[in-house]
């Protein structure tokens, strides 16, 4: 099971599913809800995915036509994502996971639109925008 909330624990969430595409974000709309160089989020099925607790505390924002964003009303914090795209699936903020998984980071993506005083030291696939399709 893997369970996580947000930085005030008013919103708790839970899956039974393993992590997948377990990526980096540099975009600028992940850069700006989470006040970072990048985010890091994990796919899980939303049929095995749940709300625990303060679900009357989510905000709902649509970052695009295509994308939502999470949030905790209280504390602020980007909770998970959801992507047109994949409806299947939503993809979990990993830093709000409450005990450490065990994730192996598959990708950066948008590096073309990384902040300019960001530099990649590792040897993780990186892709321009979405990662191209295996």
């Amino acid at each position: 099971m893997i369970t996580g909330s947000c930085l005030c624990g008013n919103i708790k969430f839970a899956s039974d599913d393993n992590i997948s595409d377990a990526s980096l974000c540099h975009c600028s709309i992940c850069r700006k809800s989470t006040g970072s160089a990048f985010a890091a989020y994990g796919g899980v099925a939303l049929e095995n995915f749940k709300w625990v607790q303060g679900k009357n505390q989510l905000k709902v924002f649509s970052a695009t036509s295509l994308l939502t964003k999470y949030f905790c009303t209280n504390c602020g914090s980007t909770l998970a994502s959801t992507h047109q795209s994949w409806p299947e699936y939503i993809y979990i903020s990993l830093g709000c996971l409450d005990e450490h998984a065990a994730i192996n980071l598959e990708y950066h993506q948008f590096v073309a639109s990384k902040a300019n005083w960001e530099t990649i030291n590792d040897e993780i696939r990186q892709f321009d925008e979405w990662p191209e399709e295996d």
